[in-house]
């Protein structure tokens, strides 16, 4: 049986799972709303780069913590 605190474990590394993926589905649309405003003239294409790979990075770096909190609390509720 797991206790409040694992549960809350799971939940918040479910949670951040969650939205990393959710970010990583963003990138593809965020990449074509940077080509517009590039289109516009609002924004550079070195500036456009720079955006974009940050928050490729962001999302993959979230996926990756909310992924190894999720194994931590399983090994931690398996021991």
């Amino acid at each position: 049986m797991m206790s409040g605190m694992e549960e809350l474990g799971f939940a918040i590394a479910g949670t951040t799972t969650a939205i990393g993926v959710l970010l990583q589905w963003q990138v593809p649309r965020r990449r074509m709303a940077m080509e517009e405003e590039v289109k516009d003239g609002a924004l550079s294409p070195d500036e456009a780069d720079r955006r974009l790979r940050f928050f490729a990075i962001a999302a993959t770096i979230v996926t990756v913590i909310g992924v190894g909190m999720l194994i931590a609390v399983g090994w931690k509720f398996a021991q």
